[in-house]
């Protein structure tokens, strides 16, 4: 039997009414990349979809290639799942009828899409913060005591299955999953091989078979813990965390176990000739994890290897050069202007310097233009409508690519908050050449910046704090987030809120892409930076803000005091007084935004939780464990190593 591909399951679910069987799937929103096409998150033997219906979103798996016993498989596996409750399990539907592709019906797997970085990600993103990565150790020996409890076993534990969000853990793709129905099968893959003892084979599949790779993630995250000079020192990140393959098949030749055997803390050496007796022993006898970590443990002393492995010398020639890259690019990119503001303002009074027939027979306003940093944006008025032409003023690598994008989402469920754009590659002409530009709408309102320059009663300060709340969770799961909420992009319009200037806008087609922009530093963390970019960007301001707005009728200086705080955190080597100063403040309102600058400062950016205006701030921050993450991931999606 011929199964669909990639393309054919991407062609089908671009009408989710005829495509789909399932209540919570027909007729559903389907991501899109920026082309317009469904985003397949493609693995070895499968396509995974989100897909959002009621606010609900999920995760669909089309499988490039199946058989009766995989039916059973997971059959079985969604059975045993549905006896436990564990916050660290996705329950899954089965769907036999699941997706109609290329003529016919195949079978699908359906799980609440989760979102979340892996750990290998997360260890990254926290390195400097060892007590978030002792919460993630910690949390992870508890998921592997609630598998063992239900007599469950993953059988692929490894960086890409372990999602995490607010130190805590998921674990996603059940494909290889051991239940007691199971028993006497083989296994179908076997699992990550940098996380697989080296006399694994498909004979091998049994309860305790993730003890293993269960010791090289416990292990690895301890070492980390004592040591966080030991990620970079072991290239971790690189489909591993500290131990690769080739260290278990020949620990006497391992650079990673000279290196941690010789360190100069005694758990380190205990606990990797701890692993490298793993390594020596049969599966069988492999011990559960437990925090034993401490006794001595005598092993053959490891000779010294002086040689640096041909991995540690690709990761520092990919650093360098990618350091290079950067230099250049800047250089070449630097002093590249599309002309100055003069030039663009008699550009702009010329109808012949307009391709698009719209613009031509408009009138500009000059009155009315707004500048900004790396742009002016113009008021035109046409035969029918009003338009805004925002005009770059400097050339942005993949800006087309971004606004693309960009665009096909603000089509979808914010449509309400946001103005259409256009992108016109050739926009405008200065000078005598044609430069790009933004058409869109032309938005009547007050920014909160104007607003709040008069006086503000309670009832309408309320009214916009909940307006706002009703924004930001649009925004949340459309899986978007503006990247630059701030009182001047956002607009009082017709009593109800809109944004404006969505050049740092993050939208889950660019997944893969870098941030263009870091936005107004007056609302944003001041540890961003261009390498942040995922559905988490609003998380801060959006704390900021709703709390501005909330006590708008009571001190519309706090952006300002805000500002100061955060001008003073980002400065180095200096003695902080802003916000402590904030906190000494004779005012209510200022001493608990202080608190709140104080909370949401103690976490990285990726980290800061989401709005949740339902609960007191202390509680919210401290106890909120639904938060986006910078690297969006799926419960099936499993990158194959390369062997």
């Amino acid at each position: 039997m011929s199964w669909p591909n990639s393309r054919d399951y991407v062609e089908a679910l671009r009408d989710s009414g005829l495509c789909f069987a399932d209540d919570d799937l027909i007729d559903a929103a389907v991501d899109i990349n920026h082309e317009g096409l469904p985003l397949a998150l493609v693995g070895n033997s499968s396509s995974v979809f989100r897909v959002v219906k009621n606010d609900k979103a999920w995760a669909v798996k089309c499988f490039h290639w199946h058989d009766e016993s995989h039916e059973r498989r997971y059959r079985a596996i969604e059975k045993a799942l549905r006896a436990v409750d564990s916050r660290y399990l996705i329950k899954f539907e089965y769907i036999k009828q699941g997706v109609k592709a290329a003529g016919a019906w195949y079978p699908i797997v359906k799980m609440e899409w989760i979102e979340g970085e892996s750990l290998d990600s997360y260890i990254l993103s926290n390195i400097q913060f060892p007590d978030r990565l002792l919460n993630v150790k910690r949390d992870f020996q508890e998921l592997l005591q609630t598998l063992s409890r239900a007599g469950l076993a993953h059988l692929d534990l490894q960086h890409g299955n372990l999602l995490v969000n607010m130190d805590r853990i998921k674990l996603i793709d059940y494909d290889t999953f051991y239940v007691a129905e199971l028993d006497g099968h083989d296994s179908l893959e076997l699992g990550h091989y940098n996380y697989q003892h080296p006399h694994r084979d498909k004979q091998h599949f049994n309860l305790s078979l993730d003890n293993f790779s269960a010791w090289i993630i416990f292990s690895s995250l301890h070492c980390i813990t004592l040591d966080t000079s030991l990620w970079h020192k072991l290239a971790g990140g690189d489909e591993c965390l500290l131990f690769r393959q080739e260290d278990f098949g020949d620990p006497f030749k391992s650079y990673a176990f000279a290196l941690l055997e010789s360190h100069n803390h005694p758990e380190i050496r205990n606990t990797a000739k701890l692993i490298r007796s793993f390594c020596e022993t049969s599966l069988a006898a492999i011990p559960s994890v437990n925090e034993a970590l401490t006794c001595k443990i005598d092993l053959t002393p490891l000779p010294p290897i002086s040689t640096v492995p041909a991995w540690i010398k690709a990761r520092e020639a990919k650093l360098s050069k990618s350091a290079s890259s950067v230099s250049i690019e800047r250089k070449t990119n630097e002093g590249i202007t599309y002309g100055t503001f003069k030039d663009f303002n008699e550009a702009v009074k010329s109808n012949d310097n307009f391709e698009d027939i719209e613009l031509r027979n408009s009138i500009c306003c000059l009155e009315d233009t707004q500048i900004g940093k790396n742009s002016r944006i113009y008021h035109f008025l046409g035969e029918d409508r009003e338009i805004a032409l925002k005009c770059f003023m400097s050339h942005v690598p993949d800006r087309q690519e971004h606004y693309e994008a960009i665009k096909l989402a603000l089509k979808g469920g914010i449509k309400d908050y946001v103005a259409q754009v256009y992108y016109l590659p050739r926009g405008i002409k200065v000078n005598g050449e044609w430069r790009p530009a933004l058409k869109m709408d032309w938005i009547k309102g007050q920014t909160l910046n104007q607003l709040r320059k008069a006086p503000v009663n309670e009832a309408t300060a309320s009214y916009l704090a909940d307006r706002f709340v009703e924004m930001i969770l649009c925004l949340r799961r459309q899986g978007i987030a503006h990247g630059d909420l701030n009182f001047d992009n956002i607009l009082v319009c017709n009593n109800d809120l809109k944004i404006v200037d969505y050049d740092s806008m993050y939208v889950p087609a660019l997944m893969s892409k870098t941030a263009i922009e870091t936005g107004d530093p007056a609302f944003q963390h001041p540890r961003r930076s261009l390498k942040h970019f995922g559905a988490y960007l609003d998380n801060f301001s959006s704390w900021l803000i709703f709390y501005m707005l909330k006590r708008l009728y009571i001190n519309p200086n706090l952006p300002e005091l805000v500002e100061n705080c955060l001008k003073d955190e980002r400065q180095v080597d200096v003695i902080k007084t802003a916000l402590r100063n904030m906190e000494l403040d004779r005012k209510a309102d200022v001493k608990e935004m202080a608190a709140l600058l104080k909370l949401i400062l103690s976490y990285e950016c990726p980290a800061v939780p989401i709005l949740d205006a339902e609960r007191s701030l202390t509680r919210a921050l401290k106890n909120t464990t639904d938060v986006v993450k910078e690297n969006i991931s799926s419960p099936f999606l499993k990158k194959k190593p390369k062997k």
